[in-house]
Formats: structure tokens, C-alpha cells, sequence
């Protein structure tokens, strides 16, 4: 299979995963899990003079000897608005989905045999992206089961909407 193929298949995956994302982030389902702060001026002040005005993820207690009845928590802090989205983070989206899709259509490139096979092992691949990253993230960090569940979902999907479209694109290969 020659090059062109797979890049267009590619190109095409990545940007409708792009589309369904940015579809996706724009209703409530995109956070599930995610809340704002009561007091939210109270504890930006704080945090302000706690870690000097400096943007940085951040874990605490910082003494991993403290006791079990320490509060715990991660914290990413920005010293800008860094939810007012810009044109420059559509952009690194936008790149970052076009070559995953690169990506597994070049990986669907490799695999033989019909459509349904191609998009299983994209599907496949989704599973073990989620699970690798977002699995590590409940299991060491507690983030809740929701937004584990719910963001596992909204890539799944994204690897199902780029998947059909791969999987769609590329010509048959025969093994």
C-alpha cells in the first residue's frame, strides 16, 4: 500500500476525531466528574501566596510521612486564565488529533483482512490508550470514578468516529 492512501485515511480520522471533540467539549458531558470551588476568590488568594504566584502541579502533603487522616490532593495551578481558549490550543488540538490519526492508519495499514477487522483494532487501540492513561490517573491520584468513566467515553468514541473513517479509507490489504 502506497503512501497516499495512509495519509489521507490518516488525515481524514484525525480531523473528524478533532470535529467530534470539539462537539463533545461543547456540552455539559464533556467534564463529567469536574467541579468549580465554593469560594473560589478565598482559596485563589491563598493559593496565590502558598505557591508564590507560580504556575505548577503541585501534590500535597508534601511530607509523605504525614499521617492517613492528612488532607490530600493535586493541584495544577496557572497563574493566567488558562480556560479561556485560544486560537493557538485549537491548533495544538487540531495537530495532536491529526496525528494520532496518522498514526493508527498507518497502524491500520499494517493489519490484513476486511473493514470490521481494521476498525476492531482501532477500537482495541482506544481501549489500551484509555486505559493506560486514565486508569494510572484513578489509581495513583484518585481522580474520580466519574470523570475516569466519562473521559474513557468521549476517547473511545473519538478512536470509534476516527476509526470508521480510517477503516473506511484505506484500501483492503491482503495478507
Amino acid at each position: 500500500m502506497g503512501l497516499k492512501p495512509i495519509l489521507a485515511a490518516g488525515l481524514a480520522a484525525g480531523m473528524a476525531m478533532f470535529l467530534f471533540q470539539a462537539a463533545i467539549h461543547a456540552t455539559p458531558y464533556a467534564h463529567p466528574g469536574l467541579e468549580s470551588m465554593a469560594r473560589e476568590g478565598l482559596i485563589i488568594d491563598t493559593l496565590d501566596s502558598g505557591v508564590g504566584g507560580q504556575s505548577g502541579y503541585f501534590y500535597f502533603p508534601g511530607d509523605r510521612a504525614a499521617p492517613p487522616t492528612r488532607r490530600s490532593g493535586l493541584l495544577l495551578f496557572h497563574e493566567d486564565n488558562k480556560f479561556l481558549e485560544t486560537p493557538a490550543d485549537f491548533a495544538l488540538e487540531l495537530a495532536k488529533d491529526l496525528l494520532q490519526g496518522l498514526v493508527f492508519a498507518y497502524l491500520l495499514s499494517l493489519v490484513a483482512g476486511n473493514r470490521s477487522r481494521r476498525f476492531a483494532a482501532v477500537v482495541a487501540t482506544g481501549a489500551l490508550v484509555s486505559i493506560s492513561v486514565l486508569g494510572s490517573n484513578w489509581i495513583w491520584y484518585a481522580f474520580p470514578g466519574t470523570y475516569i468513566l466519562g473521559q474513557m467515553a468521549i476517547v473511545m468514541l473519538g478512536y470509534v468516529v476516527g476509526g470508521s473513517i480510517a477503516a473506511a479509507t484505506l484500501p483492503r490489504k491482503v495478507s
